[in-house]
């Protein structure tokens, strides 16, 4: 299919920020900028966000949102560990991807992501070598390639993803496993109903329609 890649289906224009690290108890991240967005994946432990929307994100569970409007998440549990990466991008499907839980069975990509961008901040700290040494110069330039290729690929695999939910069975021969179920969600709810009441009940409609967004084709019952 020639010129498939030049179509311009996903353009990642800047990544600002990447961040892997233990989450403390009571430090809250803030984070608002137009044409933005969050992607925050969780290793372990708990994080409540809270903007237009509010979510419980758990572990091996990731979640984008723009942050045209100020968003704030903290860790809800002790030892949380969370990656973050603010990025801007333009793409009409990242209206698709922004505001849905994702269940992520291999974490690999999202390793060499902080992998990378660890080594690019390490690189940046020898500003001078850089600059005057050919071939740390060039380690750096692939270094920043292959960590803006490691993020398109991420978001092009989440949008296969989304689109695969809405494509006829006939036309895929896998089906996309299903996420957590409803009760063990509930049960995870239980922190943010200790904090107030009414977060509790947002969260838990938010969950609910989730939930029965991505289980369209099952039989649901109130239960």
């Amino acid at each position: 299919m020639p010129g498939i890649f030049n179509f311009p289906y996903l353009k990642l224009k800047s990544i600002l920020t990447v961040s892997e690290q233990p989450q403390q108890l009571g430090a809250n991240h803030h984070y608002q900028q137009a044409q933005t967005y969050l992607l925050l994946y969780i290793k372990s432990g708990q994080v409540i966000l809270e903007g237009p929307s509010n979510y419980i994100i758990n572990p091996n569970e990731l979640l984008i949102v723009p942050t045209d409007k100020q968003v704030n998440f903290a860790a809800s549990v002790p030892e949380t560990i969370a990656l973050h990466l603010i990025f801007q991008a333009e793409s009409t499907a990242l209206n698709d991807l922004s505001y849905h839980t994702f269940s992520i069975a291999d974490d690999t990509l999202l390793t060499q992501i902080s992998q990378e961008s660890q080594e690019i901040a390490i690189l940046r700290s020898r500003k001078p070598e850089i600059a005057h040494d050919v071939e740390i110069g060039e380690f750096f330039t692939v270094s920043c390639a292959l960590l803006y290729a490691d993020v398109t690929r991420l978001l092009l695999t989440l949008s296969e993803q989304t689109i695969k939910t809405r494509l006829p069975e006939s036309v895929i021969t896998e089906q996309p496993s299903p996420d957590r179920s409803l009760i063990s969600t509930k049960q995870q709810l239980a922190y943010s109903k200790t904090i107030s009441g009414t977060l509790y009940k947002n969260l838990l409609v938010n969950q609910i329609i989730t939930y029965m967004h991505q289980n369209l084709e099952q039989t649901m019952t109130i239960d």
